[in-house]
């Protein structure tokens, strides 16, 4: 606290890297799958707050009500596994082609 800041950190969650789904990366499951961990907890127990949000109207309550603490917050966001952003989609297929070299 000697800072005074506040910060607010969004983790997107959605159990693995999805690009490494996208690309078929059947050699790597380990890398595609985590085990489920408790970001909201994890942030506690570090002096911080957690929150667990599934929509985006709990997304922005919990950023309200992060931005009134004075302490770190983290706002874990939990996405489907298979929630593809375009972007997401388009590296995963450059990176799919130039490991197919």
């Amino acid at each position: 606290r000697r800072l005074q800041l506040n910060p607010i950190v969004l983790v997107l969650n959605n159990r693995g890297y999805t690009s490494l789904r996208m690309m078929g990366h059947q050699d790597a499951p380990y890398l595609q799958e985590f085990p489920e961990l408790d970001f909201a907890r994890l942030a506690e127990t570090f002096g911080g707050v957690g929150f667990v949000v599934e929509t985006s109207e709990q997304l922005r309550l919990a950023l309200a009500k992060a931005k009134e603490l004075p302490t770190f917050s983290v706002i874990e966001i939990r996405l489907r596994p298979d929630d593809v952003s375009p972007a997401l989609q388009r590296l995963g297929e450059l990176f799919a082609q130039r490991l197919k070299g």
